[in-house]
């Protein structure tokens, strides 16, 4: 395939770049990639406290990890790192308080869940709330279940509702609702595992691996098997916004790479028809950060076994329908190509009535959300 339709796996930005490269294990090689961010920093204020504010949300996530990962040099700036990981141990533990709240209410009425995310990766861990900042519970419920989720957050909790997010639903074009209580509790109810999975067989292996684990002094929960985990850590925001994955996986594989299923993990990328996202990321990891992986694993990296169709349909994904905007009639015939890859990769089978419904339901949510909620809150 030509290099045109390379992923993007969104690590462009050198700010980025370089906070990635003060993870790596070699500390002297870390530490010289922190040098350098310190030089950046001093670009954007000159006041370092500042500057660090004006971080954009992906650049912050990564700070707790750098100062864990550096935390044995003496360096003023690591100080003020140190404090956001203070801060994310704070806001973790409080999350860990919801997250008990909503293991007991929805096993109190016989709703099977999983969480997903942030309070799995925190549990391997061993409860290191600093390392990885949470903003948001991310639970996983069957198709089934929504309905009454949704009343037990409502009810249990006082969230409300995206308003928006249940058009989406009822038309089948969502994985997840968001629920909010104003600006100190947010719940994410998912009903799909991801975001390229819209038929519920896709998620049974999910749920027969699922396992039980401790939460708190005496509390279990379910969460995704490290496979289940990684995977979807691989392919969560595959738009190419966010670098947060790289963090989340190379956890997944330092705390329990010796229990990844492997070959189950590229079998469902191919069924799934995410082994592009799945293999270039996996790539990077094993480029930058020395990962060890299966041979079965390298090998893909060289061999062509993903289709043309999945190919255009990410490069568009990650390196067009981010950035052109516009309403020109080149972009409108981008987007419309762009639905048809989207309704054959991964709607094929939940979409009954076919591609031509299909498209005039995006269409008709679309036009729905910007007659009535483009001068409100989401949320009223």
């Amino acid at each position: 395939m030509p290099e045109i339709f390379s992923f993007n796996i969104g690590i462009s930005d050198l700010q980025k770049q370089i906070l990635l490269g003060a993870l790596t294990k070699d500390k002297a090689v870390a530490f010289s990639h922190f040098e350098q961010f310190k030089q950046e920093l001093l670009k954007i204020d000159s006041d370092i406290s500042a500057a660090l504010l004006k971080l954009d949300i992906d650049s912050s996530r990564l700070l707790a990890h750098v100062y864990f990962n550096l935390m044995s040099f003496q360096d003023p700036v690591l100080s003020h790192l140190k404090s956001v990981y203070k801060v994310n141990t704070i806001r973790g533990k409080y999350y860990l308080h919801i997250a008990e709240k909503i293991t007991q209410v929805l096993e109190k009425n016989n709703v099977p869940y999983i969480f997903l995310k942030g309070i799995p990766i925190v549990l391997l861990t061993h409860n290191n709330f600093g390392l990885r900042p949470m903003t948001d519970i991310d639970v996983l419920v069957k198709p089934e279940h929504v309905e009454l989720a949704l009343k037990i957050f409502q009810n249990e909790f006082d969230l409300k509702v995206k308003t928006y997010d249940l058009a989406f639903y009822k038309k089948n074009i969502i994985h997840s609702i968001t629920l909010r209580r104003g600006t100190n509790l947010e719940i994410d109810l998912h009903f799909y595992f991801h975001d390229f999975a819209y038929h519920t067989n896709n998620d049974d292996n999910l749920w027969e691996s699922s396992e039980r684990i401790l939460l708190s002094s005496n509390q279990f929960c379910d969460v995704p098997s490290p496979t289940f985990l990684l995977y979807r850590n691989l392919i969560h925001g595959a738009e190419g916004k966010a670098i947060r994955w790289v963090t989340d996986a190379l956890t997944v594989i330092e705390f329990s790479g010796d229990r990844i299923n492997w070959p189950a993990l590229i079998n469902m990328a191919k069924v799934q028809n995410v082994l592009w996202p799945i293999i270039s990321r996996l790539k990077y990891l094993y480029t930058e950060f020395a990962m060890e992986l299966p041979k079965e694993v390298v090998i893909l990296f060289k061999e062509s076994n993903v289709s043309i169709k999945e190919k255009v349909y990410f490069y568009y994904l990650t390196n067009y329908l981010n950035k052109d905007t516009n309403k020109s009639l080149k972009f409108k015939f981008s987007l419309k190509c762009f639905f048809v890859l989207d309704f054959y990769l991964f709607r094929r089978t939940s979409e009954k009535k076919g591609i031509v419904n299909y498209f005039f339901k995006r269409k008709k949510v679309l036009r729905f959300i910007k007659d009535n909620y483009s001068d409100k809150s989401p949320y009223d």
